[in-house]
């Protein structure tokens, strides 16, 4: 068969761009080599080589499957119950501190003094101290209650964030669950592309 100069130059343009994507894939391979035994501390081992899983990928991913576990294991959504509660106590410790505040303290033992050790332990006095603490506010010009306020204003904040990050977290874990079953459907697709170019060199 006949081809024309035309062709022949399209043909060995095309051939140089595919040279030099390979080359960049090679730097690009090579650059992700390094990283991965910088991750691994793989420094010293030969050539790392990969073995990749069959283009078909039977598992099944649902987002509800998904969002139990990442309720049940990820820290971040273990804390946001935390910061909730967290927010809560800081609300009760107000509340606790405003108006009448008492405490009782009771110390028991026994004291004594004497010029050797052994002395110290004939005929020790008792000492018993039982008492009994009250703290009445008369005049706080509105601390208890600002500070009341500001909390339960923190806990209304905290409340408002953490449904915000909760819905976050729930968008971010459909999005991948969403990309890992398109990522499946490029994988096939990919594996079919790869077949016929096979071919068709």
């Amino acid at each position: 068969g006949k081809i024309s100069r035309n062709e022949i130059l399209q043909l060995q343009l095309e051939y140089l761009k595919a040279e030099k994507s390979a080359g960049t894939a090679r730097r690009d391979m090579e650059i992700a080599m390094l990283n991965l035994r910088a991750y691994t501390g793989l420094q010293q081992a030969g050539k790392i080589t990969l073995q990749l899983p069959p283009a078909e990928i039977s598992m099944e991913v649902t987002a509800d499957r998904v969002l139990e576990e990442a309720y049940a294991n990820n820290a971040n959504a273990i804390a946001f119950t935390r910061r909730v509660v967290e927010a809560r106590r800081d609300v009760a410790l107000a509340k606790g501190k405003s108006g009448l505040n008492a405490s009782l303290t009771a110390n028991l033992g026994f004291s004594n003094s004497a010029p050797t050790i052994p002395k110290i332990y004939k005929n020790p006095q008792e000492q018993q101290v039982v008492q009994l603490e009250f703290s009445v506010p008369i005049l706080d010009w509105g601390r208890s209650r600002s500070r009341t306020k500001t909390a339960e204003a923190n806990m209304k904040l905290v409340q408002y964030t953490v449904e915000q990050d909760r819905l976050n977290f729930i968008h971010a874990i459909t999005t991948q669950v969403t990309l890992f079953d398109m990522m499946k459907g490029q994988v096939s697709l990919t594996a079919a592309a790869d077949s016929i170019a096979s071919e068709k060199y």
